[in-house]
């Protein structure tokens, strides 16, 4: 899974510039590591595409080269444009030449509020017969992340370099994580209570760009059923009995430009993970009560003692979440397992 989300974060990086299409046959599955993703040129050619389009289209890349977006989905540029200039857009339906339904939602980065012609005038197109995209090359090894920056002196002290102290297990860990810090990349770590999830979740913090900013803890098990919706969105005043004056700021926004780090997360009620999800997907949170959205830019960090998995088979965790939530998964060892516990001790 984490090989999936580093191929969709370089795509969608190497392709700022144009259109992407994310598309899936199941539509709450677009924005999730399962969807496809396509880069479409300003003149409707297919230039990118991740792993996942190409296993869900059934096609290789060369074959995908053959196309354009007018030939694979039947639509254009400038439809597209017109359709997802608005942020509240829902994904569109369409059909391939052989029946096979999926549902796109189209991004783009230029300013849509111009004409289609200047937007056009603007994309930078790759140069003819340059393969741009790993996945669209024949026999292409999947992308691996850049080593990313060393951490700052100031900050090795309290970062990951910290957790450096002699067991080969968590060194694993840490080096995994030092691959993708600063990506993007929504982390899920695994172990038992008392194998310090919390701690790494702060070091991850302390050691990314988003160190001067909040990092906000929320324990899922802690918090009543009642309240955690509460408390991680937010209320205006009057939203229910007992509400306090002039409302609360969810946890959610406290956040904003840092890190949330969601303890327990396999104890969060199903209902209220439609919401999370909702938020992740709109990057916008509308607190009780209240009719206008807030936009959040939040790194997130979950940790469960649970099994996940098990969870989605017996209808006690949501699917779409768990992908969502699941950018690179890192599991702690439990503490009699570990080599070096009187460097703990200490």
């Amino acid at each position: 899974m984490s090989a999936r989300m580093i191929d969709n974060h370089l795509l969608t990086d190497d392709f700022r510039n144009v259109m992407r299409l994310h598309f899936h046959s199941r539509v709450e599955f677009i924005g999730t590591l399962m969807e496809g993703i396509l880069a479409v040129s300003a003149d409707g050619k297919l230039v990118g595409a991740n792993r996942g389009a190409l296993e869900q289209l059934g096609m290789s890349g060369a074959a995908l080269r053959m196309h354009s977006l007018t030939t694979l989905f039947g639509t254009t540029v400038g439809a597209l444009v017109d359709r997802f200039r608005s942020p509240l857009a829902t994904p569109m339906p369409v059909q391939l030449n052989g029946g096979r339904q999926f549902h796109i939602h189209a991004r783009f980065n230029w300013p849509v509020w111009t004409s289609l012609a200047d937007a056009l005038g603007s994309v930078t197109e790759p140069s003819a017969g340059t393969v741009t995209s790993p996945a669209m090359a024949a026999d292409a090894p999947m992308p691996t992340a850049p080593a990313p920056a060393a951490a700052p002196a100031s900050a090795m002290g309290n970062g990951l370099a910290q957790l450096r102290t002699g067991d080969a297990q968590v060194a694993s860990v840490v080096d995994k994580i030092r691959r993708v810090i600063d990506r993007d990349i929504p982390m899920l770590i695994l172990g038992e209570t008392g194998t310090g999830k919390e701690l790494l979740a702060r070091a991850i913090h302390m050691d990314s760009a988003r160190a001067k900013q909040p990092f906000v803890a929320v324990n899922c098990a802690s918090i009543p059923e009642t309240l955690i919706e509460a408390e991680l969105f937010g209320y205006e005043d009057g939203a229910f009995t007992g509400a306090r004056r002039k409302g609360a700021v969810g946890k959610i926004v406290q956040a904003n430009g840092g890190t949330l780090f969601l303890d327990e997360i396999g104890d969060m009620p199903v209902g209220l993970q439609a919401h999370l999800l909702r938020v992740l997907q709109e990057r916008q949170v509308t607190p009780l009560g209240s009719a206008k959205s807030v936009a959040v830019d939040v790194s997130i960090i979950c940790a469960t003692h649970r099994n996940l998995r098990e969870m989605i088979e017996a209808k006690q965790f949501r699917e779409d979440l768990f992908y969502r939530l699941n950018g690179l998964a890192v599991r702690l060892p439990p503490l009699r397992e570990r080599s070096d516990l009187m460097a703990l001790v200490r």
